[in-house]
């Protein structure tokens, strides 16, 4: 919170006298019992930190073969669209780059006539543009798709694989004060990011498996 945020200076000044970590301490507390929460503090807000560290320690277990299965028609899928999008163009490029799809859509296929140039003389070839064009030839459809497919790829599956501990489970990272609004937040990775509106989403969910005798809840923050 602002109101018990300490100033730089009076943290920098308490280790450029070897204060260190008790002074910082102390100007932390003296400031929550200036604001009047100490007693939110010490009956909120430090109960919870052993919630969040019994979380954290408990992780989210893992079916590694529907990982690994995932993985694969993930990049398949990918491999797929490439293909289909390279033989309606004519040519292999690369679709990551703005410059090089822009060539080939609008130089080469003569797409996007109604699109307004840039102030650099480009035509922009972001979602928005894309979606105005869908219409005009199919080739579009799967560059979107294809997009979709490789962000969820490089975004949630590729990583997510790396995060699995040797007992087979995720062990996030979850911070009490991670946002503005008193919600909890996570990294390393953010569990509370993973898609649900994709059609792919739930093949990237159901990697995530309870343990014997347990179940798996989903609860919104409103309710």
């Amino acid at each position: 919170s602002e109101q018990i945020k300490p100033t730089f200076e009076e943290i920098q000044t308490t280790h450029q006298i070897g204060g260190g970590y008790d002074e910082t301490k102390k100007i932390l507390l003296e400031k929550i019992d200036e604001a009047g929460l100490t007693d939110y503090y010490n009956n909120t807000e430090l109960p919870i930190l052993e919630i969040i560290r019994h979380m954290g320690q408990s992780g989210m277990c893992v079916d590694m073969k529907a990982l690994d299965e995932q993985l694969k028609n993930f990049e398949k899928r990918i491999k797929d669209f490439e293909q289909k999008i390279y033989k309606l163009a004519g040519r292999e490029f690369l679709i990551s780059s703005p410059k090089q799809l822009g060539e080939v859509l609008y130089d080469e296929m003569g797409l996007g006539q109604k699109i307004k140039k840039t102030a650099t003389g480009k035509r922009s070839t972001n979602v928005e543009m894309l979606n105005s064009m869908r219409e005009e030839h199919e080739i579009i459809g799967l560059i979107l798709s294809w997009r979709e497919v490789t962000k969820l790829y490089s975004t949630y599956l590729h990583p997510l694989a790396g995060f699995v501990g040797d007992d087979g489970r995720i062990h996030p990272h979850f911070l009490q004060t991670g946002a503005s609004t008193g919600r909890f937040s996570c990294e390393n990775p953010n569990m509370q990011n993973l898609p649900v509106k994709s059609e792919y989403s739930e093949a990237i969910r159901n990697i995530f498996v309870a343990d014997k005798g347990c179940k798996l809840i989903s609860l919104d923050y409103s309710q």
